[in-house]
C-alpha cells in the first residue's frame, strides 16, 4: 500500500494549523492541553496514511505505528520529511510546556502526557520520532 503524496500533505498542512491553536472551521483555542495535543497526533497519523482504518489510535502497538511511520517516510519526499520533522518536536516542545506549567502549579500534573511505549500518545510520539530521526533529548533541551 503506498500512502498519498496529497494525503501526506494533507495532514502536514493539518497539524501545523492544528498546533498553532486553530482548529476546524478556523476556531482558535487558546487553551492548550494533553487531550488537544493527544487527538493532534493521533490525527497526523491517521491524515498522513489516508486513512483512519490504517491504524488504531486506542488499539495499535508501537510496533504498528513503526510500520505505519515507515512507511509514511517512505512515500514522502525530502520536504515533506523536514516539515514531519519540525511537527514531531513541535508536539515534543508543547508537551514540555504542560510539563513546565504543571511544575509550576498553573496546571494540574495530570494534564501532561507520558512518553513511553505503553500509552496512545507515548508510542505514536516515539514511532514518528525514531522513524523520521529525531534526538527526543536533544529538542527537549534545546
Amino acid at each position: 500500500m503506498t500512502f498519498l503524496t496529497s494525503d501526506i500533505d494533507h495532514a502536514i498542512v493539518i497539524t501545523q494549523h492544528d498546533l498553532r491553536g486553530f482548529l476546524y472551521f478556523g476556531v482558535r483555542t487558546r487553551h492548550k492541553s494533553a487531550q488537544v495535543l493527544d487527538a493532534i497526533t493521533g490525527n497526523f497519523v491517521a491524515f498522513a496514511s489516508g486513512s483512519k482504518n490504517c491504524i488504531s489510535y486506542f488499539k495499535s502497538s508501537f510496533k504498528d505505528y513503526l510500520s505505519v511511520c515507515e512507511k509514511i517516510y517512505d512515500d514522502c519526499n525530502e520536504p515533506q520529511r523536514e516539515a514531519i520533522q519540525l511537527i514531531i518536536q513541535d508536539i515534543i516542545l508543547q508537551n514540555e510546556e504542560l510539563r513546565k506549567e504543571a511544575s509550576l502549579g498553573k496546571r494540574d500534573a495530570s494534564d501532561c502526557l507520558v512518553l513511553k511505549e505503553d500509552n496512545r500518545w507515548g508510542k505514536a510520539v516515539l514511532a514518528l520520532a525514531e522513524v523520521f530521526e529525531i534526538d527526543l533529548k536533544e529538542v527537549v533541551h534545546s
